[in-house]
């Protein structure tokens, strides 16, 4: 989104037939239908261009913001708070660079962000009040992202592991028929990803069916995959689940909880604090839990379409911001419970050593 000029009453707004006010009604993609946040504007801002208008809705200070809320009718929805704070966390990731924003109208076309907000307006209904409509598409920006983190040299090398990977999983867990030679045509990422895992001995082509299969080599590959995700589960995945009480960035260590059924997920800050991959860790997990069973049968398209991985990567970037103080906090109170596990363990272990050797 361009960033806008101050807004000003335009001539052209002053003679569009606007008395009064207006109404901008904004959906965001993903979000439930009923969950639409609907503004009564002065008719003075339809002389703004629709970027300008999108800033002042939903501007980055908090006073502004205030000011904004102070106009809902909280009378015919008390959730619009709520809503308004959904908006607000995808404005402020895109301003971060976290994701992409893509604003569509009533007629689904692309607005014109630059364009009048008084060119826009279109009738509502049987109101004699004037509705600019506004979708909103939030996409994250994941793989364009990854490769700032050091973890990865380019894009491309990220795109080509995570291709790979996705080909091996379906020939693994679904045992999808990829034809050996690959025909004429074959979508570009198949093709890459085939050659790659065929170079490493992963997959060969089986003369008797004429198609690829996962070699011995594979089998151990793929088991040394699960072996790794599984440590990350045991060592992580408690933190799905964390609750805790922050007073301003300030953390209370007493109040950190797990498996709460009402905390927020903090494993990808959990490995980012220990110098492990997000995106390489997320996608394993996500492989181990069947994410991408959904994409069965559209699965071969997707693997040269970037967003299709933005999407299943999408945890990295989309997640609960803690202050980097309390993530150390928080870490060290994981340690602790998995400590505690570990004794655990270690007792119910030793009392049944002792039992056996009672009825022994």
């Amino acid at each position: 989104m361009v960033n806008p000029e101050p807004i000003t009453e335009n001539s052209d707004a002053a003679g569009s037939g606007q008395s009064g006010c207006f109404e901008v009604q904004i959906s965001l993609a993903g979000m439930d239908p009923e969950n639409v946040l609907d503004l009564v504007l002065p008719a003075k801002l339809s002389g703004a261009t629709v970027s300008q208008l999108l800033e002042h809705a939903f501007p980055p200070g908090e006073d502004e913001q205030r000011g904004v809320a102070s106009m809902f009718d909280l009378r015919s929805n008390p959730d619009l708070p709520d809503i308004y704070a959904v908006f607000l966390d995808a404005f402020a990731e895109s301003r971060k660079g976290r994701c992409t924003l893509s604003f569509t109208g009533g007629d689904g076309l692309d607005l014109d962000l630059s364009g009048l907000v008084s060119q826009q307006l279109g009738a509502s209904g049987q109101s004699a009040v004037s509705r600019l409509t506004i979708q909103i598409k939030q996409r994250y920006r994941v793989i364009e992202d990854a490769t700032q983190s050091g973890f990865w040299g380019s894009k491309e090398g990220l795109l080509a592991w995570l291709q790979s990977l996705t080909v091996l999983y379906f020939l693994d867990k679904h045992k999808v028929e990829i034809p050996a030679p690959l025909p004429c045509g074959a979508e570009a990422g198949l093709t890459a990803a085939v050659a790659d895992l065929e170079s490493k001995g992963l997959i060969t082509c089986y003369q008797d069916t004429q198609t690829f299969g996962i070699t011995e080599e594979g089998r151990v590959f793929i088991g040394r995959l699960l072996s790794e995700t599984e440590s990350y589960i045991d060592a992580y995945d408690h933190f799905k689940d964390t609750g805790f009480d922050l007073n301003g960035d300030t953390l209370d260590p007493s109040s950190v909880e797990f498996d709460t059924g009402r905390g927020v997920d903090l494993r990808v800050h959990m490995f980012e604090a220990e110098g492990l991959d997000p995106v390489r860790t997320v996608f394993l997990l996500r492989l181990y839990d069947g994410t991408l069973d959904d994409f069965l049968l559209s699965w071969k398209g997707l693997l040269d379409d970037e967003s299709f991985f933005d999407g299943i990567l999408e945890p990295v970037v989309n997640r609960f911001e803690v202050d980097e103080a309390a993530i150390g906090q928080i870490l060290e109170s994981g340690y602790v419970l998995l400590e505690e596990r570990a004794d655990r363990a270690r007792e119910l272990e030793s009392q049944q050593e002792i039992i056996g050797r009672v009825w022994a």
